[in-house]
C-alpha cells in the first residue's frame, strides 16, 4: 500500500467491484516453485523473462505473451491456468469482460478446484451486473476456500448494489470475522453504515482501518467526514490534518478542514482551504454533498 500516495483520496461513496481486482491480481502471479515443471520458450525462463508471468509487461504485452504461451503445444497445465488468469486480468483492465470470462472459463475447465478462478469470474460477472452468475461463483469460492474473507466482501458488494443493505452488512461482517486484518471489509461496511446514517458504527469501522493501516490517508478522510456528520468538529479537524500530513493537498481533506474551520469560527475562516480544494478538484463540493453534508 502507498504512503503519501500522489493519487487523490476521496470519501468512498459506492461499493466497487474493483475490490476483487487486487485480490485476483495477487492470486495469478508466476509461482517460482513451478519452474522445475515448466517448459519456457527458447532462450528464456518463465520465472524471469516471460511477460505473461513476470509482471513486467504492459497490458498489450501481457495479452500477446499469454496468447503465444497458450498456443504452445508443450505448455504445462499449471502454467496454462496461470496464463488464462493473467490474461483475464489484462482483459478486465481494458474493459473486455467477455474475453476475461472466456479465459476464466478455460481455467476452470483445466482445474475446477481453484477458488481464485471462481472469485475472479464472479468479479467480472459483477461488473456486467450479472449478479446471479456472480453469486453462484462466489458460493463455489466459499465452498472451495471456506476461510477466505474475499468472497464475502464481494458478495456484500453485490447485495449492496441490489439495495439489500442488511444482507450486505452481514457479508462484510462475515468477511472481517474470517480475517480481522482484512481492511476492505471494514471499509465497505463503514461506507454502508455511513449511507445508512449509522455514524457510530461507521466511525468504528474507519477507526479499525486506521488502526491496521495508520500510514494511509484515506481512512482519516472517511472518518473525518463521519465526524462532520456527527458534529464532532474537533475529531474531524484532527483527522483532516493527519490526512494532509500523509497526502499533501488532498482536495477532500482540504475541503473537510475548510468546512470545520467555517463551522468552528467565522464562515469565512475556511475559505482558503475550500478555494484550494475546488481548484484541485472542481467537483469536490458536489461529491461532499453526496455524503449528506449540508
Amino acid at each position: 500500500m502507498r504512503f503519501a500516495d500522489s493519487r487523490v483520496s476521496r470519501p468512498r461513496l459506492v461499493p466497487r467491484f474493483a475490490v476483487a481486482a487486487v485480490l485476483t491480481a495477487a492470486i495469478f502471479p508466476f509461482t517460482p516453485s513451478l519452474a522445475t515443471e515448466s517448459k519456457a520458450p527458447p532462450g528464456m525462463t518463465l520465472e524471469e523473462d516471460h511477460l505473461c508471468f513476470n509482471g513486467k509487461g504492459s497490458i498489450e504485452e501481457v495479452l500477446g505473451a499469454c496468447g503465444e504461451y497458450l498456443k504452445a503445444t508443450d505448455a504445462d497445465t499449471e502454467h496454462k491456468i496461470i496464463a488464462h488468469g493473467n490474461r483475464a486480468i489484462a482483459y478486465s483492465a481494458i474493459g473486455n469482460l467477455d474475453a476475461a470470462i472466456a479465459d476464466l472459463d478455460a481455467a476452470a475447465e483445466l482445474d475446477d478446484t481453484r477458488a481464485a478462478v471462481f472469485l475472479a469470474r464472479a468479479r467480472a460477472y459483477g461488473q456486467k451486473k450479472e449478479f446471479d452468475k456472480a453469486l453462484a461463483d462466489l458460493n463455489t469460492t466459499i465452498e472451495l476456500q471456506p476461510t477466505s474473507a474475499a468472497p464475502h466482501i464481494l458478495r456484500g458488494v453485490i447485495f449492496e448494489a441490489e439495495d439489500k443493505n442488511d444482507e450486505a452488512i452481514a457479508e462484510y461482517s462475515a468477511g472481517v470475522e474470517k480475517n480481522p486484518e482484512y481492511t476492505p471489509g471494514y471499509v465497505n461496511r463503514g461506507t454502508l453504515y455511513r449511507t445508512m446514517k449509522d455514524y457510530d458504527h461507521a466511525a468504528e469501522d474507519f477507526s479499525k482501518v486506521i488502526e491496521l493501516k495508520p500510514e494511509e490517508a484515506q481512512a482519516y478522510i472517511d472518518r473525518g467526514w463521519v465526524y462532520v456528520l456527527q458534529d464532532n468538529l474537533d475529531g474531524a479537524e484532527d483527522d483532516f490534518d493527519t490526512a494532509l500530513e500523509l497526502q499533501e493537498n488532498n482536495a477532500f481533506a482540504l475541503a473537510g478542514r475548510g468546512v470545520v474551520k467555517s463551522r468552528k469560527g467565522k464562515p469565512t475562516d475556511g475559505s482558503a482551504d475550500l478555494h484550494l480544494a475546488i481548484k484541485l478538484e472542481p467537483n469536490v463540493i458536489e461529491e461532499i454533498k453526496k455524503l449528506g453534508v449540508e
